[in-house]
């Protein structure tokens, strides 16, 4: 049986060097950009209580997938009206993109 908690929980402690989730307001609608926030020792935080802020300084509430950094300029040509990334935050991590 699947623990119920897990989804709440942080995942494992990540490994050492930077990592990024793409992550959510706690106001994200259909059409909200996702955000980018460089985790933590704690890792993703999947079911709320997202420990710092997107790159662009907005307060996020979840992550929904991990990424790297050579993956956003491919997920930003992939773009589409309801699936898109913040533009400060992709400047924040990209400079010159």
């Amino acid at each position: 049986m699947k623990n119920p908690l897990r989804k709440l929980l942080p995942t494992q402690a990540a490994p050492p060097g930077p990592r990024y989730a793409l992550c959510e307001r706690v106001t994200a609608t259909g059409t909200s950009p996702h955000h980018i926030r460089e985790l933590t020792d704690q890792g993703m935080f999947r079911g709320g209580g997202a420990d710092g802020p997107a790159a662009c300084g907005a307060v996020v509430a979840w992550d929904t997938s991990e990424v790297t950094l050579e993956e956003i300029p491919g997920i930003v040509e992939r773009s589409h009206e309801t699936f898109h990334l913040c533009k400060g935050c992709v400047s924040a991590v990209l400079p010159g993109e």
